[in-house]
């Protein structure tokens, strides 16, 4: 365990080469180290390896098969490597661990929208909303599909959920977001993006990618960073490990 939690210090402070020898060490002194599988996988895949992460928590989940934190890792490597339907897979199965993972829902969603299955996408995030109805980036990711679809009053009282959630971030966001110029003009559209939050001050970064960020201690993914939505490349960071 010393050898495991020195590689999650390590991963915290950004030094993934260190961390993974820290992984491996721990993983010489106990082979069935599920945890350390898993942590190993995650460093991995800061340094952009995702084959090999692939690897490593495939051998969490074979030694430990509910153990959700490694399918989670799994799912996110595969995002990356665009491996789009094999994610799908993967986030099924950890909804069959824990049905009602809001997140894994919204990201499941997000991974049909990449392979265009936009009511397959909708009916995700449906599941993700009706479990955590203040997830505001499943009604934002909502919006993008119904406009998509040319479904202009859905489009808009979905968005219109996410900016009453987080006004700065999405009101920003829809004003130069390319899925909706098919309901740009629309006045409602346009009221919605124009409207000021008084108060509330904030750093809006626009890049078209995403950034799916990690729980802190148990690797689920809680949120999802929105840099761009629509379909740019997800971009999966890891911020930091678990300690067990």
């Amino acid at each position: 365990q010393a050898w495991n939690n020195r590689g999650v210090t390590l991963g915290n402070l950004g030094r993934h080469e260190e961390a993974l020898a820290s992984f491996n060490q721990a993983l010489e002194f106990k082979p069935d180290y599920y945890q350390a599988w898993n942590n190993r996988g995650i460093a991995l895949a800061n340094l952009g390896r995702y084959e090999e992460t692939l690897a490593s928590c495939d051998q969490a989940t074979k030694i430990k098969p509910d153990f959700l934190d490694a399918w989670y890792t799994l799912g996110g490597a595969l995002f990356s490597l665009e491996r789009y339907e094999e994610a799908i897979t993967i986030y099924d199965k950890a909804l069959e661990l824990k049905p009602d993972s809001h997140q894994a829902w919204n990201i499941r969603g997000y991974v049909l929208f990449q392979l265009e299955q936009i009511e397959e996408a909708i009916t995700s995030y449906d599941k993700a909303t009706k479990i955590k109805p203040d997830l505001h980036e499943a009604w934002y990711n909502k919006a993008l599909c119904y406009a998509l679809q040319g479904n202009v009053d859905r489009a808009i009282d979905n968005l219109q959920q996410a900016i009453n959630l987080n006004p700065d971030t999405y009101r920003e966001l829809a004003k130069t977001d390319s899925d909706f110029d098919s309901i740009r003009q629309d006045e409602r559209f346009q009221a919605l993006i124009q409207e000021e939050n008084v108060g509330c001050e904030g750093d809006i970064d626009v890049e078209r990618d995403i950034i799916v960020r990690m729980e802190p201690m148990s690797r689920r993914p809680v949120k999802l960073h929105v840099k761009h939505l629509g379909r740019a490349k997800l971009r999966v960071v890891y911020d930091s490990l678990p300690t067990e």
